[in-house]
């Protein structure tokens, strides 16, 4: 069998090297049928490794209830990256990532007794023990040591936490975990030095300075290889957001020339984002309504519809380069580190203070490289370099922020490069080498110590010359985009490759060139680009309200015992339906509060919406007015949960109507005092808090509130926005750790009577920053409780489901009118004709709710607010042609929490959501 080892450049299989260039694709966010052309898509841009996560979630949504079938067979998706000749890391869990619901795992965790997340917690160690058991023996046979594609195992995921005995007692079990089951490959981490364990290789994430913190990170494991476990390409987008700014692809570029630079093979995070399927988007932490958007677009390299973004064609040059001289990165020497001219942090828009072009070099037993650097936010730079021979070598940028060259590289028989100043792309079969350089740039190429002078092309035709038995095959930085390799042959001008191996015309590009081994070249002309189909419009609308529901009367409703979760309700995904039945309203407007609501609930009183409560466009935040009448009452809440914190100190939040409805008045507080208390260290509070070292403890001055309050009612804690974190104390007692920036910055707690003193009490923040420097006086309020409005109410729940096909009926269009601002249900019916281009929803007229297409849960939707007001970033919702059947009927289904007309939904082809 296999043995996979590795030392300080590179890993080893067999004593043979390789160097990863990697991607991360997420087969749960990829229609199974259109696994396939994703990976296709990577190793066309040059990738030859594929990151997979694995998401608890996915594979065990219910406790003790598996699935690994159908978009959940990991395991067929990994046999598939082995038989497109690639390379695997599996990074599984038991939290995966940072932007889907609950970092990947499951909700029903929330309803453990006793279960914290991602700490050694004995319920928490038996959960993860169970599902990743089950999931490592399925793909431990496709472990490397056993001649499969996994080469490298990832330990958890951007555990940022400082404190030493809660990494030994979590971390330390999950590699057991993984060791007991068979894989022996290396296993890596992507923690940030935030803990450095002898179990794991020490990867490193970002996309900003990269030079200088892998450099950093070689000089504290000097015996480790480099890697990049994360690169990030892009950011989530958020529902009423703006879309993050996105680093330009040249930025892209230059960073991650940075980490080839520096020796460190990479994972771009993503290559390709997917689709955030059914309600599988979570919510960032640290931001008050940051909650994930249905496309992971991420305006990552390989765009949500499968197409190349503005940053695939300038990493595409790098990766391809990487991978095919894969021996060169791989025999670095990593003690050959000199002192260079530092690399700037870029800024979009802003010049770079550094003076000319800085240039890396890296040498080894099989060649060498030198990077050059220019300004990522200029075009068409310039400059030379000095070769140890004397020669010098002008260099042409273009439209890249980088050039590299190589040196001394063997590149077939008895053909040597010495050196060439025009970037090496790729090799195809044993002969032809791939250059490519500014148009009109004077190319010089020695081989064999014999030099060859030519002029790159300004025009799409390659410049082909044979040179010491080598075919040189030269293109400009435009014509370099459209080629390919297959079959040991170049071809220039085309797009791709379809799924019959048949090459795509390049848009622009009249004619094709193949060079063979022998150096012919063969042009031919392209086809012609097809044309995108026409808007489609849905037909035969039917709708199914569900006023029984929201008025109380459906037979669906089950007992509870009172106040509960979702996930106590076995409802962790999706919608839910609570009924409050009250014995005796109030008989006028009441102020209300249920601390830690979440997220978005619509109270209907008898039937009629009477306030939307919540997070997100459209929703009042709390306390809110009702006015219910004075006889008995049914107040039923539709529970809209947005996606669970997918990281961060708050993971723990439930959804729901968590607490009793509350008659509050407001409580004065008066103004803050800062005291000077002794310093408190957090982790002698909780084990886990993501983004505290070891020895953190409170700055000694406290913000401290001094109120009287003699009645006996209780009083409810509310914070709004501040981004510090503190230790929240009642009395000189710890009684809450509150996390800001790194969890949840909208926080209530009740305060309950028998911990408040009858008299003077004192409220005091022990925070970790200077607290003249937070933001946190103006945002701390106390509310006084009243009475409890709920307390001897009848509780129940149901769950949202669809409607049967006998309860749809066909709308008039008065009818359809009349039901606008009561939750809805909509079908229709559609046949497309053409489904190779990219088909997207577009839902004018709707406002928030789910999609369905042919049975299966597409995703959220979040067009409009109840008033109108048009919600983005998303404009439109993509339609996977794998679910879609051509020709034929397919059906629409639609949720409307607001009932809105459907009339003037339709399908159009486009290549984004936004």
């Amino acid at each position: 069998m296999p043995t996979i080892t590795h030392d300080s450049q590179s890993l080893m299989i067999d004593g043979r090297r390789i160097w990863l260039t990697s991607g991360m694709i997420d087969y749960f966010r990829v229609p199974t049928s259109q696994w396939q052309d994703r990976l296709d898509m990577a190793a066309d841009m040059g990738l030859n490794t594929i990151l997979v996560r694995c998401p608890w979630a996915i594979h065990e949504p219910r406790k003790g209830e598996y699935c690994f079938e159908e978009n959940a067979d990991v395991e067929r998706f990994v046999s598939m990256i082995a038989d497109s000749d690639m390379k695997c890391i599996m990074r599984v869990g038991p939290y995966v990532g940072h932007d889907l619901d609950l970092g990947g795992m499951p909700s029903w965790l929330l309803a453990e007794s006793g279960l914290a997340l991602r700490q050694g917690n004995a319920a928490f160690l038996e959960a993860t023990s169970q599902m990743v058991g089950r999931l490592l023996r399925i793909l431990e046979p496709h472990s490397g040591s056993k001649g499969g594609p996994i080469v490298l195992v990832q330990v958890e995921h951007e555990w940022y936490c400082g404190h030493q005995k809660a990494a030994d007692d979590y971390l330390l079990e999950i590699s057991r975990f993984i060791r007991e089951h068979g894989f022996d490959v290396p296993l890596i981490n992507t923690n940030n030095l935030w803990q450095v364990r002898e179990e794991t290789i020490d990867t490193w994430s970002g996309r900003d300075e990269m030079l200088m913190h892998l450099r950093q990170l070689r000089s504290i494991h000097p015996s480790q290889p480099l890697m990049v476990g994360d690169f990030w390409t892009g950011e989530a987008d958020c529902w009423a957001n703006e879309r993050p700014v996105p680093p330009s692809p040249a930025h892209l570029m230059h960073q991650l020339g940075q980490a080839v630079s520096a020796g460190a093979q990479f994972n771009l995070s993503p290559f390709h984002g997917g689709t955030n399927f059914g309600f599988s988007g979570g919510r960032i932490s640290g931001h008050m309504d940051r909650y994930v958007t249905a496309s992971a677009d991420g305006q990552a390299p390989l765009s949500e519809a499968g197409l190349s973004s503005d940053s695939y064609w300038l990493l595409r040059r790098l990766c391809t380069f990487v991978s095919n001289f894969s021996k060169v990165f791989s025999s670095l020497d990593p003690g050959f580190v000199s002192a260079v001219q530092a690399l700037e942090p870029p800024t979009d828009g802003k010049k770079s203070k550094a003076a000319g072009s800085p240039v890396v070099h890296m040498n080894g037993s099989q060649g060498g490289v030198v990077m050059v650097f220019g300004n990522p936010e200029k075009n068409h730079q310039s400059s030379h370099i000095l070769l140890s021979t004397g020669q010098r070598l002008p260099v042409e940028l273009d439209n890249q922020p980088l050039a590299w060259c190589l040196l001394n590289v063997h590149l077939s028989g008895r053909s040597r490069l010495d050196w060439t100043n025009l970037n090496a792309f790729a090799m195809a079969g044993r002969n032809i080498l791939i250059l490519y350089g500014a148009p009109g740039q004077r190319g010089m190429i020695s081989i064999n110590y014999s030099l060859l002078e030519v002029e790159v092309p300004k025009r799409q035709a390659p410049v082909v010359e044979t040179h010491e038995e080598i075919t040189l095959v030269i293109c400009n930085t435009a014509a370099i985009d459209t080629t390919y390799v297959r079959d040991s042959e170049a071809h220039v001008g085309i797009k791709g490759f379809d799924d019959d191996g048949d090459p795509l015309p390049a848009e622009g590009f009249r004619y094709r060139y193949v060079v063979d081994q022998e150096g012919e070249v063969t042009k031919k002309a392209n086809g012609v680009v097809p044309s995108r189909p026409s808007p489609i419009k849905p037909r035969n609308w039917m709708a199914a309200p569900i006023d029984d529901y929201i008025s109380g009367t459906a037979p669906r409703y089950a007992t509870i015992d009172g106040p509960s979760t979702q996930e106590q309700c076995s409802a962790g995904s999706g919608y839910g339906l609570i009924r409050v039945t009250l014995p005796k309203g109030t008989g006028k407007k009441t102020k209300l509060l249920s601390p830690l609501l979440g997220d978005r609930v619509h109270f209907f009183v008898n039937g009629e919406l009477k306030a939307l409560i919540g997070r997100g466009p459209g929703a009042k935040d709390q306390p809110f007015d009702l006015t219910l009448p004075s006889g008995q009452t049914e107040l039923v809440g539709l529970i809209d949960n947005l996606g669970r914190y997918a990281g961060g100190n708050d993971m723990h939040e439930g959804k729901g109507v968590v607490s009793h409805l509350y008659e509050v008045a407001t409580f004065k507080l008066g103004n803050p005092e800062i005291v000077q208390s002794a310093p408190i260290r957090p982790f002698d509070t909780q084990p886990y808090i993501e983004g505290l070292s070891d020895n953190a403890a409170t700055c000694g001055n406290d913000l401290s509130w001094t109120f009287t309050h003699r009645r006996k009612s209780d009083l409810i804690l509310d914070i709004s926005g501040a981004a510090c974190q503190a230790i929240i104390l009642l009395n000189d007692a710890p009684i809450a750790f509150y996390s800001g920036q790194t969890g949840r910055p909208k926080f209530q707690m009740v305060l309950n009577n028998d911990i408040i003193k009858r008299g003077q009490n004192q409220l005091r923040f022990a925070t970790l920053q200077w607290p003249e420097e937070t933001d946190l006086a103006a945002a701390v309020s106390m509310f006084e409780i009243k009475s409890v409005l709920t307390d001897s109410a009848a509780w129940s729940f149901a769950k949202w489901e669809c409607p049967k096909d006998r309860e749809f009926t066909t709308p008039s269009k008065t009818a359809l009118k009349s039901m606008s601002g009561r939750p809805a249900w909509f079908k229709a019916r559609f046949t497309p004709k053409k489904i190779e281009s990219p088909l997207w929803l577009e839902l004018p007229g709707l406002s928030k709710g789910q999609l369905f297409i042919n049975g299966m849960n597409l995703c959220r939707y979040f067009a409009a607010t109840q008033t109108g007001k048009v919600v983005g970033p998303q404009k439109r919702y993509f339609l996977p042609s794998a679910w879609l059947k051509r020709n034929e009927e397919n059906e629409l289904l639609i949720f409307d929490e607001h009932g809105r007309d459907p009339s003037r939904v339709r399908i159009v082809s486009c290549d984004s959501a936004f």
